[in-house]
């Protein structure tokens, strides 16, 4: 099962410990609509081990958008993008 919340709904989702670390069956995230930070991103991969991926760009232009599958494997300075420069 995949799911697709905003970053301020996954924050709310992994702020209730016992039934985000209940969801052992979810494959993958794919949080777009705000940005997510790196502070997000890494709780994330602490509560949960499914695959986080960040979809970043304008809502109107949706189908042009930079898309990036965080790894709680790597230091997220050489995951994060560089947005708007």
């Amino acid at each position: 099962m995949d799911a697709g919340p905003i970053p301020s709904l996954l924050a709310e989702f992994l702020n209730e410990r016992s039934v985000a670390a209940s969801c052992r069956g979810l494959l993958g995230v794919l949080s777009s609509g705000e940005r997510l930070g790196s502070v997000l991103a890494e709780r994330f991969h602490q509560v949960l081990p499914a695959r986080l991926h960040n979809l970043y760009g304008p809502t109107e232009a949706s189908i042009d958008v930079t898309s990036w599958e965080t790894d709680p494997e790597l230091p997220l300075a050489t995951l994060w993008p560089a947005h708007g420069r």
